[in-house]
């Protein structure tokens, strides 16, 4: 049985060479959603899995600053075929099909972290909460969206 995806985003390692790279292109996938074929390829390039640097995150109309640089490493899941991050210290775990989407999904992820449990008062979290909340406040400021 053969599957096909259709969302032109397929990454994986290129053998030879041993290089990461993105496949622009129809992924048809074996019964375990592994890829099987690429057909109609427009496209392949070096995968970036340099680190990505968070200094702000604007989202739903906030922003918050990092008190330091953040750097964090993508990396390949182990089907090699989702870029991840993860810091345990902060809670993350995100993982995508491309740099942009992971940039987007990492942002959402602290957003959402940060409204959620950094505004929270102590006395509605629970004590993993509580330090995640600890954390994140080490970590970022709020600042003000005045233009």
């Amino acid at each position: 049985m053969e599957y096909t995806r259709r969302d032109h985003g397929a990454t994986g390692v290129c053998a030879r060479m041993g290089r990461a790279v993105c496949h622009i292109g129809r992924v048809v996938q074996d019964e375990t959603d592994q890829p099987k074929e690429i057909h109609s390829v427009s496209e392949i390039r070096d995968l970036d899995l340099s680190p990505f640097t968070i200094d702000e995150i604007h989202s739903l109309n906030r922003t918050i600053k990092a008190k330091t640089r953040m750097i964090l490493e993508p990396t390949l899941n182990d089907s090699q075929q989702l870029i991840c991050i993860e810091d345990q210290r902060l809670c993350i775990d995100v993982f995508a099909e491309s740099r942009e989407k992971l940039l987007d999904e990492l942002s959402e992820q602290i957003m959402m972290m940060w409204i959620e449990y950094a505004l929270s008062p102590d006395e509605l979290l629970e004590a993993p909460a509580k330090k995640l909340k600890v954390e994140l406040i080490a970590s970022f400021n709020e600042v003000s969206n005045a233009a």
